[in-house]
């Protein structure tokens, strides 16, 4: 389990890279301030397009499968944007990372919520919900002390991470069911609604339109939250650098103390739930 949380984290520092690199790559390149900032937020664009169809996607295909094809998706284009000659290309690798991004991210918590039982499903969500912070967190920082080595060493460690992060997967999280509703405890109880009646087939359900209008309404509040977030943590290193003079490295730790913040509003929130469980 902590496995596939890794993997989560992996792909959020992949996502955050740029950030800590700013600086250089405007320096190196010759970029604008705002077009250095589309290689932050390609990404950001790619899951906001493809997000939908990702997860129709995951759900057809199985979360080990899409889980496999994503950490692989990250670790080629991931060493293909670092050797990328100028904006263009790193720009096309960055969005074709994007992909890969999306793939861990849909498919990463729909495995945890399968490993898990169920009444450790809203623990395990708790937990997933401080992947990204963690792996922006972790990207910011360690891309603060390593761009200044190189911003093409930087931006290549993500994608060799991805590697054994690949293999470990593919040899240690369970297969995926055959019939078996991605998502789904694979042991739920006998009374559950994730258990199939006798003789009916799991997953039979369809998803029908009129059920998205609660889910469009909180990820339009999520999406609002991401605008917001991506705008600070995208930009902060590099008016860190360039306007306070303060160091890469100072910028990216910086950069990981704010994202880590929001890991803090996590917890307040589940013991605020918890109290009022208890109330």
């Amino acid at each position: 389990m902590l496995l596939v949380y890794g993997t989560g984290v992996l792909a959020a520092a992949a996502f955050g890279k740029v950030a800590p690199a700013i600086p250089l790559l405007r320096a190196d390149l010759g970029l604008s301030l705002g077009r250095a900032s589309w290689l932050f937020s390609a990404i950001s664009a790619v899951a906001a397009l493809l997000g939908t169809p990702a997860g129709l996607w995951v759900r057809r295909r199985g979360g080990r499968r899409a889980l496999l094809a994503g950490l692989a998706i990250l670790a080629a284009t991931g060493t293909a944007g670092a050797a990328a000659p100028g904006l263009g290309w790193m720009l096309a690798a960055r969005v074709a990372e994007g992909v890969g991004f999306l793939l861990v991210v849909v498919a990463a918590p729909t495995l945890l919520v399968e490993m898990a039982g169920r009444k450790d499903q809203p623990a395990v969500l708790a937990l997933w919900g401080t992947c990204i912070p963690v792996g922006l967190a972790a990207g910011a920082a360690a891309g603060g002390v390593l761009a200044p080595l190189g911003w093409r060493l930087w931006l290549a460690v993500p994608s060799a991470l991805a590697i054994p992060a690949a293999v470990a997967a593919a040899v240690l999280v369970p297969a995926d069911s055959p019939g078996h509703p991605v998502g789904v405890p694979r042991t739920p109880p006998a009374d559950s609604p994730g258990r199939a009646a006798p003789g009916r087939p799991a997953g039979g359900a369809r998803l029908r339109l009129a059920d998205l209008h609660v889910p469009a309404l909180l990820a339009g509040g999520f999406c609002a939250a991401v605008v917001i977030a991506a705008a600070v943590l995208g930009m902060l290193p590099a008016f860190l650098e360039e306007e306070r003079r303060a160091g890469i490295a100072a910028g990216g730790t910086a950069t990981a103390l704010v994202a880590l913040s929001s890991v803090l509003g996590l917890v307040l929130l589940l013991l605020a739930e918890a109290r009022a469980d208890a109330g």
